[in-house]
Order: structure tokens, then C-alpha cells, then sequence
């Protein structure tokens, strides 16, 4: 890629094909993952004949189960109970170990991220839309560009403006584009670079947790609003009109007419004259309540996280291990993507070959672990005090059956 003095249009609104087709995208998974949405009004769909009162109200009272949120939680602290190994380079594991979880969570919510190096080599995170457009793919990019705009005074007694910068990295340079009071823009500057210092990380479509639950997040969004309309209209006194059925035969009577004295409410237009009271059962409550499990539940799934209980000891703690086997490959398969995108920025920095490895098992199977230190507990019980063994056997049985109580009493 040459570095001309003037970039031309085509060059200046270019833009991946993967990223225009999911920058919108990002922007609302990243409201879903934070838990906060400044605009409501965009989440809550309006429903058809809904009154703009009504409507303005629902949004009010916007709620948002954390359900996604807490998975994501979930998921980045579980890729910290994995092991990591590097060979060819002097960064510890343990200080990555942070950052794996934290690309993760990225590829889960956004499907990508891209890795950089700070000027000692440590890696670090970026945003899938920090770059807007590459060729290349993975750790072979050919050229790379991002956007900026910085605000700058050219003295400080003018008022700041709006910079347009342009950057690129190719052919061994980092070039950098300024917008002009022309509307131009024209090279700042280029310097020399030993290499492109990004890699990008990318999930598998099937992978991308965040566009797979999009849809059901928005459902879950807009049941919650329900709930709480219904719940607010729970035991609240509603005037109704107390009408007589009309004869089969009597079609002279309508009921679109509306009266001018009528009153909109959000379950029933409530006329002067002769009333009657009724109350909210709660019935849709319930309903949506039911909806909002089972679609807790499919999320929950999706992850790996589906809890199972039982109240036989033996199918509980057989059924434990094989939830934890399952989040345990969900882990795993992050885990291959981190792992190479680690390799290749470290190598990258480096200048030759680092080799990361890791990222396949993870310290999730307390039973697993118990039920074979116990033999070693129990043969050393003679040696260990009697407060360590109810300890530790209290923990065997909590880990075994988690909703039944082991009595310290209990003679263990």
C-alpha cells in the first residue's frame, strides 16, 4: 500500500465488509453486556393502538434482567481458573491470565476483538471496532486503518476544534492523515515499523453468543415490561361500565362509537353513568414469569451454565460434574482462539516464534478433585485436627449435594 500526499474519498469512507455489517451490532451487544441503555425507547417495542401516554410510561418504568450479564461475569471468571504456558517470550502467565478472560468475553458478546503490544510488549485488548478496515486475516494483515477525532486549539486563546485523523500501518510504516479547513486529507507523517503491531481474534459464527441471544434479549426486555405493567395494575380498583348483553337480533347498538365523556385507561374505558369495580387476578404475572424462565434457562444453556438438581446425593454430584464438563468445553473452545491470537501478537513483539499453549482445562470439578484426596485426607486423619476434618468433610458433602446441609453434629 503506498502513502500518497492527499487520501482520496474512496479511501477516506472505506470499510470492512465485517465491519459495516456489524458495527450497529456492537453498539447494542455492548449496551446488553453493560446493563445500561440510555435510550429505552429504542428496546421497548410499541404495541399496536398503543396510546403515546401509555407508551411513554412503559418506558419509565424500563427494567433489564441481568441474566446476560451475569453469564458474561460468569464466563471471564472462568477462563481465570485456566492454565497458561508461554515458551520465547519473558511475560509471565499469570499477568495474561486477566487478559484472556477479557478477550473472552469479547469474542462471547462481539464475536472479535484485535490484540496490540505497549512498548514493553505486554498485550492488550481492543474494541472489534477499533479498526475499520484491513485486508488480511488473523496475525497476516496486509495494512490496517482507524479513525480518530481529537479536539486541539492551535493556541490557547482559540477555541478547541474537531481533528479528523486517519492512521494507517503497512509496508513498514505508520502513516498518519490529518483533515484540513479544505476538507482534505493530507500525510501528516510516516515512520518506520518493524511490523503491523495488531492481530485480530475471531469467534466462529456459532460461537458469537451475543448475536445468537440478541433476539431473545429483546423478547426478554420486553416480557419484563410487561410484569412490570401488570404487576403495577395488581389490586388497583377499575371502573368498568356495567353493560347488559344485546339480543342476537339486535343490531342497532355498537360498541365503536365512543361516548364524550369517556376516559382512557391502560385495561378500559371508563364511562360516567352506572359502574361496577373489578380487579387484576395477576394471571399474566404468572404467564410471563413462566416465559422468563425458560428463556433464562435456553441463555443459561447457551453458555454451558444449565443447572441441574437432583435430591439423591449420588445424581446431583453426577449431574454437577457433567455441567461443569460442559461449561468446561465451552471454556475450551475461547480458549483455542486465545491462545493462537496470544502466539501471534507475542511473536509479533518478540521477533521470532512464541509458542502459548493452555487454555484447555480449568479448575471447575471440586468433586472431582475432593473425591480423590479423600483416600489421602482419611489416611492422614490421626495427623489432622478434628476442626480441618469437619471442615473439610462439610465441604465434601456441600460439593456432593449442594441444597442439603451436613449437620456438624453429624459424626464426620
Amino acid at each position: 500500500m503506498n502513502f500518497p500526499d492527499v487520501l482520496s474519498p474512496s479511501t477516506v469512507n472505506s470499510q470492512n465488509p465485517y465491519f459495516k455489517e456489524n458495527v450497529a451490532v456492537w453498539e447494542d451487544l455492548k449496551q446488553l453486556a453493560s446493563g445500561r441503555f440510555p435510550h429505552p425507547s429504542l428496546w421497548l417495542q410499541k404495541r399496536v393502538g398503543e396510546e403515546p401516554e401509555l407508551y411513554l410510561n412503559r418506558v419509565k418504568r424500563f427494567t433489564y434482567n441481568p441474566v446476560y450479564v451475569q453469564c458474561l461475569a460468569a464466563l471471564k471468571k472462568g477462563v481465570n481458573k485456566g492454565t497458561l504456558k508461554i515458551s520465547g517470550s519473558s511475560i509471565q502467565p499469570e499477568s495474561l491470565l486477566l487478559l484472556c478472560s477479557e478477550v473472552a468475553v469479547s469474542l462471547a458478546n462481539l464475536g472479535s476483538c484485535w490484540v496490540s503490544y505497549t512498548s514493553d510488549g505486554t498485550p492488550y485488548l481492543l474494541d472489534p471496532g477499533f479498526i475499520t478496515d484491513w485486508e488480511g486475516d488473523g496475525d497476516n494483515l496486509l495494512w490496517v486503518k482507524t479513525q480518530s477525532i481529537k479536539r486541539s486549539a492551535l493556541s490557547p486563546f482559540l477555541d478547541a476544534v474537531s481533528v479528523d485523523t486517519y492512521h494507517f500501518w503497512a509496508d513498514g510504516y505508520y502513516a498518519t492523515y490529518v483533515k484540513g479547513t479544505d476538507g482534505v486529507h493530507r500525510l501528516q507523517s510516516a515512520v518506520p515499523i518493524p511490523v503491523i503491531p495488531f492481530v485480530r481474534i475471531e469467534a466462529p459464527s456459532e460461537q458469537w453468543l451475543g448475536r445468537v441471544t440478541f433476539t431473545k434479549l429483546k423478547q426478554l426486555i420486553n416480557i419484563e415490561s410487561a410484569v412490570s405493567e401488570a404487576a403495577s395494575n395488581l389490586y388497583i380498583q377499575r371502573t368498568v361500565e356495567n353493560t347488559k348483553p344485546l339480543p342476537d337480533d339486535d343490531l342497532s347498538e355498537t360498541y365503536t362509537n365512543a361516548r364524550p365523556d369517556a376516559l382512557y385507561t391502560s385495561n378500559a374505558y371508563v364511562y360516567s353513568g352506572k359502574f361496577s369495580f373489578s380487579e387484576a387476578t395477576g394471571s399474566s404475572v404468572s404467564v410471563n414469569m413462566a416465559l422468563i424462565s425458560t428463556i433464562e434457562a435456553q441463555i443459561y444453556g447457551l453458555f454451558g451454565l444449565e443447572a441441574k438438581s437432583s435430591t439423591n446425593s449420588v445424581e446431583s454430584g453426577l449431574s454437577k460434574r457433567y455441567d461443569l464438563k460442559e461449561y468446561g468445553d465451552m471454556l475450551a473452545s475461547y480458549g483455542r482462539h486465545i491462545v493462537r491470537g496470544l502466539s501471534g501478537i507475542l511473536s509479533k513483539f518478540e521477533g521470532y516464534e512464541v509458542e502459548v499453549t493452555g487454555l484447555d482445562t480449568f479448575e471447575l470439578d471440586s468433586l472431582g478433585s475432593m473425591l480423590e484426596l479423600e483416600p489421602f485426607v482419611a489416611s492422614a486423619s490421626e495427623r489432622l485436627t478434628e476442626a480441618y476434618l469437619r471442615a473439610w468433610y462439610d465441604k465434601l458433602g456441600a460439593t456432593l449435594s449442594p441444597d442439603v446441609k451436613v449437620s456438624r453434629d453429624s459424626g464426620l
